[in-house]
């Protein structure tokens, strides 16, 4: 590990060396502001916008058949929530 240089130069070598860089393309960003509040949600992501608007969408269309029919029928939402949140809950 490098030693810590407090220089803009090094900040961008930081920066371009991050494995993480090109997740920061999956959120909508104000180009005008630099957001450095990690302890909040933050600006919406894009995948999440894609998600609630395929949601909403099923709802729209399919009402209450959306309990059995929808891409990922509502009724069984509650395992895939159980599946994800069990790895950072430590289940």
């Amino acid at each position: 590990m490098q030693a810590f240089r407090n220089t803009e130069e090094y900040s961008f070598q930081l920066d371009n060396e991050d494995i993480l860089k090109d997740f920061a393309q999956r959120f909508y960003k104000n180009p005008k502001e630099i957001y450095m509040d990690g302890n909040s949600l933050g600006l919406l992501s894009k995948d999440a916008e894609k998600s609630l608007l395929r949601v909403v969408n099923e709802w729209k269309t399919l009402g209450i058949n959306g309990w059995l029919k929808g891409e990922i029928p509502w009724f069984l939402l509650w395992r895939r929530i159980g599946e994800n949140s069990g790895s950072f809950s430590g289940c």
